[in-house]
């Protein structure tokens, strides 16, 4: 038949000039050499269901429990155990004369990686010159949102942005 490899139970699939892909056929399973393949899946299978067989595969650890992972998770993602920590958002001045704007919880830290050429791709290609100030935000988002704002202003501008706020934080309440 044309279909049929020489080797009893496969079939071809597709065969190009040198290689023949060849599949087992699904009726040859209740065959002796289909029993001689299925028997270790069997066992396999009834080794799981008595629990003395090898873990399946994503199946939790016997040693380990689940149940801690998840609540630490929980935990972590609580508000009130995890100290605040403002982000700021902070002006560089850049050695091409450009103002370059970031948003870091230490700033210091962050200019200081600016310095070494290990932080932004712009400030490696644009060394900074001096760090113009920064200003404090409750969140990372609205201090991105504010690092959003304030490339979008005009040269002159960004200054006045950074110093209205260090205006309003001297002003008494």
């Amino acid at each position: 038949m044309p279909g049929l490899d020489v080797r009893r139970g496969f079939t071809r699939v597709c065969r190009t000039d040198r290689v023949s892909v060849l599949r087992r056929r699904r009726t040859d399973i209740g065959s002796a050499a289909g029993d001689r393949l299925a028997a270790p899946a069997a066992a396999a299978s009834a080794q799981r269901r008595r629990g003395d067989g090898p873990p399946v595969r994503g199946a939790a650890h016997p040693l380990r429990s689940a149940a801690p992972a998840a609540r630490t998770r929980i935990d972590a993602m609580d508000p009130t155990d995890t100290p605040h920590r403002p982000w700021f958002l902070y002006l560089i001045e850049c050695r091409n004369g450009a103002y370059y704007a970031g948003i870091a919880i230490d700033v210091q830290a962050r200019y200081a990686a600016h310095l070494r050429g290990a932080g932004a791709r712009y400030t490696r290609a644009n060394p900074p010159l001096r760090l113009l100030g920064c200003r404090a935000y409750p969140d990372r988002a609205s201090a991105s949102r504010a690092e959003w704002r304030i490339k979008r202003l005009p040269r002159s501008a960004k200054l006045a942005y950074l110093h209205e706020a260090a205006d309003d934080a001297m002003l008494p309440p």
